[in-house]
């Protein structure tokens, strides 16, 4: 905080170029300064994106090549976006091309177990959610515990946190 606070009173002791501020503030809401810029953020991005990013479709797991089996105080951690059903309701224009079967609640959920199950994690992160009892009943009978907070504002969803019981 300390550190920031410093860095707020030197910018405020700079001069501006500009005789007053709605002078400054007509400059940066105008549409040429904002196309500008953002044709620059888009062209640096784009430079960015080309080194670094993949396609999806080349994307892999990578493991260790270490053998782990012979640890006992190993913890695995797990973390989902798990679509709240509001959200998958509220913006159905985003999944027109999606089949209901897919954004079927009943059917993610079973699924989202089975995937838990792969991995066996001791603690599992969720986001989107707002059928917490739901998922609370569901993790409860693979022995997890958990805790959940809404989100603030009008949002219908928030997070939930899942250990387990015995780790």
């Amino acid at each position: 905080m300390q550190q920031q606070g410093r860095f707020f009173s030197l910018m405020g002791k700079r001069k501006s170029r500009f005789s007053s501020t709605s002078q400054e503030e007509e400059l940066f809401t105008s549409s040429s300064f904002k196309m500008k810029h953002k044709k620059r953020r888009k062209a640096k991005l784009s430079e960015e994106t080309k080194q670094t990013r993949t396609s999806s479709s080349d994307r892999q797991w990578v493991f260790s090549s270490h053998d782990t089996s012979h640890l006992k105080d190993k913890v695995i951690i797990v973390s989902y976006n798990i679509l709240g059903v509001a959200n998958a309701i509220n913006h159905s224009d985003l999944y027109r091309n999606v089949s209901l079967e897919f954004v079927n609640w009943n059917r993610r959920k079973k699924l989202i177990r089975d995937e838990l199950n792969e991995y066996a994690p001791s603690i599992i992160c969720f986001q989107e959610v707002d059928r917490f009892s739901e998922l609370d009943e569901l993790m409860q009978l693979d022995g997890y515990k958990g805790v959940y907070k809404a989100r603030t504002g009008d949002a219908p969803d928030g997070c939930a946190i899942f250990w387990k019981k015995e780790l």
